[in-house]
């Protein structure tokens, strides 16, 4: 490198360095499984491509300039530049930082700070670079994310919009696990096992919650807690972006105040004390806000794919819950959990929930709703419909039950006892969180109008697709983003058996047909794991198009060749094993490949190497 460097001083600690000048950064991408998304994403995002060295691959980028920020390593001296430089170089720092520093990753201080105080000392740290390939940040974060990762950056462009909150758009490259091997989940630093909330939220929007959640640490010594809470909820509903806020107020562990520091969508946390290995922590958050949005102005509400509470990553979600919601008229609200009491007290509907099987999220939806009910076998299944009641909703709930039954019979017992089915006014898509189905407007009306007859086509897939994630995403949890394979595939695949009992063979064969089809024609892009890091920035279609063959389609056709591997009779088998086995946890590829073993007498381990982590298409 030749160039130019100061030191970066906090107080009376070196703790970083800037350099201008010209060189380069060398990565090597030295894990087979990530070439393929390493390799899409390079091609589709940035000017920069791969170089074989001996024995592995590297990605060499040029440095124009460069901002590095650590914590726990030793740099070696710095030789001073001459007067003039000195005095240009802040100049030129203070530009690179204000147009260039990324948000929205991490946030720099927290894993710094998280670093600096938890126990074993960690090195941890983000270096900015610069160059005539764009702009690039490699960042090491020891204790949440707990891994090293590279990400691409580009200005956003005016078709995007410009946001005061992030001017640049990203794209990872390479992520590599820290203290854990490659395709194991990553240990979380916390589990969240319990959550109780009380809530109050007012029909102008705004709301306030006291959350008291009980977490297991997974280490001992940690004195620095991070956890995932949004600052604000994005609603671009009505074409434009309006940001509704969330503001935590205090923060408690047995009855005394913490410190914390609440932005970029993060808390961080100083606990009263190390923590101890084995030792639940306890802790009470208030939160208030303008944080219930109607969306395009609907008479409704929803709380659930926000980081609306505070959360750790998604392999540290495994907690049951009890929830009290006071909803100011005409708002009636429904939550995940079974009702335990649902009445009316003055100006509020009360609705008390409670849930017993762990579960990675928690919803909460109210609305000016028109309910109809029906119960069959111990399920009760609640449609909410908020535009108008007519004889479709019964129809639904029916078709719903049907389903449910269906996949008791090869599947094992149905995972709740309620499940609220509930309109959004959109069209063409479900979500099946723990307890509800969210279907879009088709469902109520299927016969009215051409939109709707548009998106009602392939209608009851979709239902038995969404019902399935009550067992696959639910009763099975998602590990982590790699793992969510399971839980989409094995929906997919459950939704063509249901095609099957109801239209036939024909039907079930033209299913796995498309869905091959499909993803042939994209399967040399990605590799099923890595979906979620597959990303063209300047091709959303692409994107979308990628993911969702894979994902959806060539998951499916994995299990339909296993499916006819093993035969009928020994597949229903594996899944209601599956179910049984992995109840209440994260289910994993190595969850499978074990039934396997005992099922099919068969090790499938070169069947996932090849199919799942490679992109060949079986035949």
């Amino acid at each position: 490198m030749e160039g130019h460097v100061v030191p970066l001083i906090d107080g009376d600690q070196e703790v970083g360095f800037y350099f201008k000048g010209k060189g380069e950064f060398s990565l090597p991408i030295d894990q087979v499984d990530e070439l393929t998304v390493v390799r899409f994403n390079l091609a589709r995002n940035t000017k920069v491509k791969l170089r074989q060295g001996i024995g592995d691959w590297f990605l060499d980028i040029p440095i124009s300039e460069l901002n590095f920020l650590h914590e726990g390593l030793k740099l070696p001296a710095f030789e001073s530049s001459d007067a003039a430089i000195n005095e240009s170089i802040p100049g030129s720092l203070e530009a690179f930082r204000k147009k260039n520093l990324m948000a929205g990753w991490r946030n720099r201080s927290y894993v710094m700070l998280t670093a600096r105080h938890n126990l074993p000392a960690q090195a941890a740290w983000y270096l900015n670079i610069l160059g005539e390939k764009g702009l690039w940040e490699f960042a090491r974060d020891p204790w949440t994310a707990r891994s090293e990762q590279l990400w691409f950056a580009r200005p956003r462009s005016s078709r995007e919009g410009k946001h005061a909150w992030n001017d640049l758009v990203l794209a990872p490259i390479s992520v590599r696990n820290l203290g854990t091997p490659p395709r194991r989940p990553v240990m979380p630093p916390f589990v969240l096992k319990n959550l109780n909330l009380e809530m109050q939220a007012l029909a102008n929007g705004t709301g306030s919650y006291v959350a008291t959640e009980t977490f297991f640490p997974s280490s001992a010594g940690m004195k620095m807690m991070r956890l995932k809470l949004d600052n604000t909820i994005l609603d671009g509903s009505t074409g434009g972006i309006v940001l509704h806020h969330l503001h935590l107020k205090k923060v408690t562990q047995d009855g005394q105040s913490l410190r914390f520091d609440h932005r970029e969508n993060e808390i961080l946390l100083e606990l009263l004390k190390p923590t101890e290995l084995g030792s639940p922590l306890q802790l009470r958050f208030e939160v208030e806000g303008d944080f219930l949005v109607h969306p395009d102005g609907d008479n409704r509400w929803e709380l659930g794919n926000e980081t609306w509470f505070p959360s750790t990553e998604i392999e540290g979600m495994r907690f049951t819950a009890t929830a009290k919601i006071r909803s100011e008229k005409p708002f009636i609200p429904l939550a995940t959990g079974q009702v335990v009491s649902q009445r009316e007290e003055g100006d509020f509907h009360i609705l008390e929930t409670k849930l017993d099987q762990p579960t990675w999220s928690f919803f909460i939806v109210a609305g000016k709703y028109l309910f109809e009910e029906e119960t069959r076998n111990g399920l009760k299944v609640r449609v909410a419909s908020y535009a108008h009641k007519s004889n479709s909703d019964r129809k639904l709930a029916k078709l719903v039950l049907d389903i449910a039954q269906y996949y008791e019979n090869i599947l094992g017992p149905f995972p709740v006892k309620e499940l609220n089915v509930v309109q959004r006014n959109e069209w063409g898509s479900g979500q099946a969180p723990n307890g509800f189905l969210f279907i879009t407007n088709e469902a109520f009306n299927p016969q009215m109008g051409l939109l709707n007859q548009w998106f009602s086509q392939g209608i009851n897939q979709r239902y038995a697709h969404e019902i399935a994630h009550q067992y696959w995403g639910n009763q099975v949890m998602i590990a982590n983003a790699e793992e969510n394979w399971i839980s989409e595939a094995f929906a997919q695949y459950c939704s063509a058996f249901v095609i099957r009992s109801g239209k036939g063979e024909s039907d079930f064969n033209h299913l796995i047909a498309e869905w091959t089809a499909r993803s042939r024609d994209q399967a040399e892009w990605g590799t099923i794991p890595t979906l979620a890091r597959t990303l063209a920035l300047d091709d959303g279609p692409t994107t979308f198009r990628i993911r969702w063959s894979l994902l959806y389609g060539k998951g499916a056709v994995l299990l339909n060749k296993i499916h006819r591997e093993i035969g009928d009779q020994a597949f229903v088998t594996l899944m209601r094993s599956f179910q049984k086995s992995v109840k209440g946890r994260p289910g994993t590829t190595q969850d499978l490949i074990n039934l396997l073993k005992i099922i099919a007498k068969k090790d499938y381990t070169p069947f996932f190497e090849k199919y799942l982590w490679g992109t060949a298409m079986p035949d």
